[in-house]
């Protein structure tokens, strides 16, 4: 198991309001929100990677994480906050290249990332489909994306709500059906459910391993 590096709480800041980056370091939430991040890290496995891309990196909670697997780490969102993360990157001393932009048209080369991270980003998405086009496109042929997004469903609406949190359905644009669908198109998926040992209605969390089919789905 790849346990999370959690940056020191007092040089991490949201870079948005809906930023849930304080949960990570509460008792009884932040155990969840950090294991169903380790449970993605799995399908990395423990070989070192030349080049990782995550997407959709928020205040940079995964960043450190992800630095001590990889030579060269980039990471891209959509938000402004940029040079906030920098920041913070800084006094962690932990280096990424940062970069502001729409998963949807990224700017990196084709074939650029041994692998591709991205949780709880692609559910913010409309068109899925070209978001798994574009990590296709930017991941290498023996490269691994793994893609992690929460379910829907009335278990995940009722938790929220006790954690004083609007119902995930008016907060996403997308489901976890839309998103696996999508990537099933581009990718071999092999897809786990979290958490693992719970009757399907309270499973929380879908993290997909994906690997290159050769050729994308649409030749």
């Amino acid at each position: 198991m790849i346990k999370m590096i959690l940056p020191r709480r007092q040089n991490i800041n949201k870079t948005c309001y809906t930023d849930p980056v304080d949960h990570y370091y509460r008792p009884v939430l932040g155990y969840m929100y950090r294991k169903r991040i380790e449970a993605g890290l799995v399908f990395l496995g423990a070989i070192p990677r030349n080049a990782i891309l995550e997407i959709g990196y928020g205040s940079g909670i995964l960043l450190k994480t992800l630095s001590e697997m990889a030579d060269e780490l980039y990471a891209i969102d959509i938000h402004p906050e940029e040079s906030v993360v920098a920041a913070m990157l800084r006094k962690e001393n932990c280096n990424a290249a940062l970069s502001v932009g729409d998963l949807c048209d990224m700017r990196y080369p084709n074939d650029m990332f041994d692998a591709v991270v991205s949780f709880s980003t692609l559910e913010h998405v409309v068109d899925t489909d070209q978001a798994a086009k574009e990590i296709d496109r930017v991941l290498r042929s023996s490269g691994t994306a793994v893609i992690g997004v929460p379910t829907v469903g009335l278990f995940l609406d009722k938790l929220l709500n006790v954690l004083g949190q609007i119902k995930i359905s008016e907060q996403h644009v997308s489901d976890h059906n839309k998103v696996l669908n999508s990537l099933q198109r581009y990718f071999k998926v092999e897809r786990t459910m979290w958490p693992r040992y719970v009757p399907k209605y309270m499973k929380l969390y879908m993290i997909c391993k994906c690997t290159k089919r050769g050729i994308n789905a649409t030749n």
